[in-house]
């Protein structure tokens, strides 16, 4: 099952403006945090867990007219993977919060205990199928 999950990009338009300016300036770009989806996909000793930062699709449909309000980002979700979100609640406020997709197709919050748990079944699912499946000599290249 998958999930939509719809996230306010707060100033979009000046974060734009920002990259630029500082691109031109500083040769790098800089600019408001926007949010953002990444799957977690394992632990990391640093960092606490490895992330691949999902895609996301741009909504206008709800944008002011100069887009510093209501312009969205879609993310797709699926079933069976967990997810760190970052999400702008305010112009000063943020929100970080774990999610999972449920079978019926909801988003629903999950503490860091259950994510490292379920990276740990994942992990250990990858290993032991894959050998069942040898001895089974259903192993394919």
């Amino acid at each position: 099952m998958k999930a939509q999950l719809v996230l306010e990009r707060l100033g979009d338009t000046d974060d734009q403006m920002m990259r630029s300016i500082t691109f031109f300036l500083e040769g790098k770009a800089s600019g408001l945090r926007m949010p953002w989806v990444a799957e977690l996909t394992a632990e990391h000793p640093r960092f606490k867990f490895e992330r691949e930062f999902l895609d996301w699709s741009k909504d206008y449909e709800h944008a002011n007219s100069r887009g510093s309000r209501g312009v969205r980002a879609i993310y797709i979700l699926e079933t069976g993977k967990v997810y760190e979100v970052f999400e702008k609640t305010s112009w000063k406020s943020s929100h970080r919060y774990f999610c999972r997709v449920t079978p019926e197709g909801d988003i629903v919050k999950i503490t860091a205990d259950e994510v490292l748990t379920h990276i740990a079944h994942h992990e250990l699912d990858h290993t032991i199928v894959p050998s069942l499946k040898a001895d089974a000599g259903d192993e394919r290249p």
